[in-house]
């Protein structure tokens, strides 16, 4: 249910899931090119294909590295909101990353880069 919900939110039909064989997770958003200033909610989404859990981990990455993890345990339900913390420096270079707590082979990062902009 819930990853037909996260696919929804994003805009993407559910038959999407057709073509993605085996367990998996696909980051929905943010998928690139997204501004978000520190003291703000960004929402980010994922669908859950197949046997990923219950539980997922969802991480803050830059540059490849990890900067945070958002969440260390969250319902797999495809969407958390975040609300970027003022310690999350401004600038480009960030991803998200969605990891399966069962199985940490299943994962998905963004496709591309999103900002990071000043709260003033």
């Amino acid at each position: 249910m819930g990853s037909t919900l996260a696919a929804r939110r994003a805009g993407i039909h559910a038959a999407t899931t057709e073509f993605i064989a085996g367990d998996n997770l696909v980051v929905l958003s943010p998928d690139g090119g997204e501004r978000v200033k520190q003291g703000r909610k960004l929402s980010i989404n994922w669908l859950s294909i197949g046997a990923v859990g219950e539980r997922v981990r969802v991480n803050l990455l830059r540059d490849g590295a990890l900067v945070s993890e958002i969440e260390g345990n969250a319902v797999n339900d495809g969407s958390i909101a975040w609300r970027v913390p003022p310690e999350i420096g401004p600038g480009k270079g960030y991803k998200v990353q969605v990891i399966s707590v069962d199985d940490f082979s299943i994962k998905d990062i963004s496709d591309n880069r999103f900002r990071i902009k000043p709260a003033k």
